[in-house]
């Protein structure tokens, strides 16, 4: 297997994006409150404080039930996350996260992009794009916790193990949908890069060989804004190597 990096314009493209979303109205740094849904059937919905109605999860999205107007014209509202339901100064939107819905509700009134943040990042780099080789876990799951003290059962994929300076490193991979990420801490909090992020990784081909690109290692939700909640990386995904790829901190004026 050959990797090659991507262009820089596809890089930047790929940061851009990651920063408009991140920082937009409707992004992680704008959320006032998160609600974490657990319940998965409408007799259990769950009700919310603050918030009209009652929630549960079903078909990869969160469910709202009992709304009144403006909310909702039919007192049922789903959405999936990308979504957004906005009533006056407040809007609704789901966030997914290694299998976990949270609701969060953002004020727009209360937009905190006056402060013109942005995410840092380290300049793209051939060297961050290396190989892998992947190997199954079986069935097993890893009890992590989250911003929110709270322990959650999270699908292992298996580990991915890489080389660098001839030294084999691994990273527990957990499914995330269609989708297989990691969660990793390493030394590069030595210089001020944030203690966790995330990398998703190239799905494996029949032999296990894939490929992580570090320099698309992102910031978790909670880097953005205390109120969100993420899982923390499993002791074993703490690297002993400097990871100078990838976005660093939120910059604020």
């Amino acid at each position: 297997m050959t990797t090659t990096l991507s262009p820089q314009t596809d890089w930047n493209t790929w940061h851009l994006d990651r920063s408009r979303r991140a920082l937009s109205s409707a992004g992680a740094l704008n959320a006032v409150r998160n609600y974490r849904i657990t319940a998965d059937t409408l007799a259990g919905a769950q009700a919310i404080s603050g918030l009209p109605g009652r929630w549960y999860r079903s078909g990869g999205g969160v469910v709202g039930v009992r709304l009144e107007q403006p909310l909702s014209t039919t007192g049922t509202e789903q959405l999936h996350p990308g979504e957004i339901l906005q009533s006056g100064p407040f809007t609704l939107a789901v966030a997914k996260n290694l299998g976990e819905l949270s609701l969060l509700v953002f004020d727009l009134s209360r937009s905190k992009r006056d402060s013109s943040p942005a995410i840092a990042a380290f300049p793209p780099s051939p060297e961050w794009i290396v190989e892998g080789r992947f190997f199954p876990a079986g069935k097993l799951t890893d009890k992590g916790g989250t911003g929110i003290a709270q322990s959650i059962e999270q699908p292992i994929a298996g580990w991915v193990h890489f080389l660098r300076d001839r030294r084999d490193y691994r990273l527990q991979v957990l499914h995330d949908g269609n989708t297989y990420k990691a969660l990793f801490s390493d030394n590069s909090v030595n210089l001020g890069v944030h203690p966790i992020r995330c990398i998703e990784i190239v799905v494996p081909d029949h032999e296990g060989n894939t490929v992580l690109d570090f320099n698309r290692a992102y910031l978790p939700d909670s880097a953005l804004n205390s109120v969100a909640s993420d899982p923390t990386p499993n002791p074993n995904n703490t690297l002993d190597l400097s990871i100078t790829a990838g976005e660093k901190w939120v910059v604020r004026d």
